[in-house]
């Protein structure tokens, strides 16, 4: 049997499997933690082991063997990024791009395999390439990290929240539900872009007792940036000062939604907190909370390398689930709404914070809640997606409110709310890779309409709803709330629209309510 050494014919795959982790790592510094990309290092390092190995076993020489490995782990790791690019750029189709990566690999390891030259100064070569590749990469993130723990950010230094030291409660302590539907459009904006009536639904909520604000908008535009203002009962505006505007960090808007302000108030008013956590990193779980509900196993960057390789596109075409994020992300939110149904049985007064990626992306439900998978998904247009899985989130919800009201021991107080609004159709790719190129400081109003309403109902109990308006924004939410049932006098704060110019600097706020309103 052949003998395989270990020399430095090994070196240059292991080199470039791992420069492409601390790669993609190094492009979404402070939106990931370090510990995320251990998984996907391991994996890719014994991948590449497994290939090498082989690769020694039936190529004669080691160097040859080497070189061709390392043509292979270069097309497997690059594809994502280099077919990203193409389509963007050019509009190059993905069969394309297969077919193009499926071409240099064969007539390249043509050329390796049938070649007479021998390898071993290429060899050397490309381990300096590779060494040097790594260890830039390690220097930015280095860099960065020397930076953010300088200024106290990244390190988790930031200014402690300032509870809200005044109000009792006003009798019976009811259970409080708030439940987010990310990307939930208003009426107005589903009629408009989407071609569909939502009135059936949101009369549902109103025969139930809910208080629709039909004219709602978000405070922001993202995720973090809305909720870490509505969980704190204000504009976060600061933060632009505090960490300047140019900053990338998004670690202080992690901060924002670990420890804000309405968990703080309900804890020390005897509420237990309960939190429903979804895929994406800043709201997977909360440290704070008296119980997290999580079930997903794959971390948001190992999704995220998988999508690079050359495996997923291929894993897609032939309808395989490897590392299935859309199967897994159809039963988790099943399961959750579930578990949610099951919360009002429980003792004591409860405080429920609950992020669902409903209708958002990956659209893995049809109008009657079965499974559609990414292939199939990817056969419709963005819009037949986004409603037929909003239908099935109105029945969802439906149910939901249902039992909970039935369930509940006292009246309860629900807030059904979207963050944000779907971005416009034109930026809307099925994984969300277009989103990142918007440049929100340059689209026109009607775009920025189509992403700032959102859904807002309130079930209060009593229906007091005096201080309730159609205008209002989730900014506002907790300080009617807390005025309503709480002996507390807060100011309502205008309502307010801002945005950043694009995902990457989430500081440098602007002001779109007369562009929106």
């Amino acid at each position: 049997m052949k003998s395989i050494r270990l020399n430095k014919n090994w070196l240059p795959p292991i080199f470039f499997a791992i420069y492409s982790v601390f790669f993609l790592y190094a492009q979404n510094l402070g939106k990931i933690f370090f510990y995320q990309i251990i998984p996907p290092l391991f994996l890719s390092i014994l991948l590449t082991i497994v290939s090498l190995l082989i690769g020694m076993l039936l190529i004669k020489r080691q160097d040859r063997a080497s070189i061709f490995i390392t043509l292979l782990i270069v097309l497997f790791f690059s594809y994502g990024n280099v077919a990203s690019a193409l389509k963007g750029n050019f509009g190059i189709r993905e069969r394309y791009s297969l077919a193009c990566w499926g071409l240099l690999l064969v007539s390249g390891g043509f050329l390796i395999l049938r070649s007479r030259l021998k390898f071993r100064h290429l060899v050397s070569i490309l381990n300096l390439i590779f060494a040097i590749l790594i260890i830039y990469q390690l220097f930015v993130i280095s860099i960065y990290y020397f930076h953010h723990t300088k200024e106290g950010v990244s390190a988790g230094k930031h200014a402690p929240v300032q509870e809200i030291t005044v109000g009792e409660i006003k009798g019976e302590m009811p259970d409080i539900y708030y439940l987010i539907f990310d990307r939930y459009a208003n009426e107005e904006v589903l009629k408009e872009f989407y071609d569909f009536d939502n009135s059936p639904f949101l009369d549902a909520l109103r025969k139930r007792g809910f208080y629709v604000a039909s004219e709602s908008l978000s405070n922001y535009l993202r995720t973090p940036l809305s909720l870490a203002s509505s969980l704190n009962l204000e504009y976060i505006n600061y933060l632009a000062e505090q960490v300047g505007r140019e900053s990338t960090d998004h670690v202080p808007l992690f901060n924002l939604l670990q420890d804000y302000k309405v968990w703080r108030f309900l804890k020390k008013r005897g509420y237990s907190f309960i939190n429903f956590g979804s895929w994406y990193w800043m709201l997977k779980d909360n440290k704070f909370a008296d119980r997290n509900f999580e079930l997903r196993s794959h971390s948001e960057f190992l999704i995220m390398f998988y999508r690079t390789t050359w495996l997923y596109p291929v894993m897609v075409q032939l309808d395989i689930g490897v590392f299935d994020f859309e199967h897994e992300e159809y039963r988790f939110n099943l399961a959750k709404f579930e578990a949610l149904g099951k919360v009002p049985q429980e003792e004591g007064p409860k405080f429920i914070f609950t992020h669902m990626m409903m209708p958002h992306y990956p659209y893995v439900f049809d109008r009657d809640g079965n499974y559609v998978s990414y292939k199939k998904a990817r056969t419709r247009t963005k819009k037949r997606n986004y409603v037929e899985q909003l239908v099935f989130t109105n029945k969802k919800i439906i149910e939901l409110v249902d039992n909970i009201i039935e369930e509940s021991r006292k009246p309860p107080i629900i807030i059904l709310q979207s963050d944000e609004g779907p971005y416009p159709v034109k930026y809307s790719g099925m994984e969300g890779e277009l989103e990142k190129t918007v440049r929100w400081d340059k689209v026109d109003d009607q775009k920025l309409r189509e992403k700032t309403g959102i859904l807002n109902a309130y079930y209060f109990p009593g229906e007091k709803y005096g201080n309730l308006y159609p205008e209002i924004t989730p900014v506002n939410s907790f300080r009617v709330l807390f005025n309503e049932y709480f002996d507390t006098d807060f100011t309502l704060l205008p309502d307010k629209v801002y945005a950043t110019p694009d995902v990457s600097h989430p500081y440098d706020f602007f002001d779109i309510t007369g562009r929106v309103k």
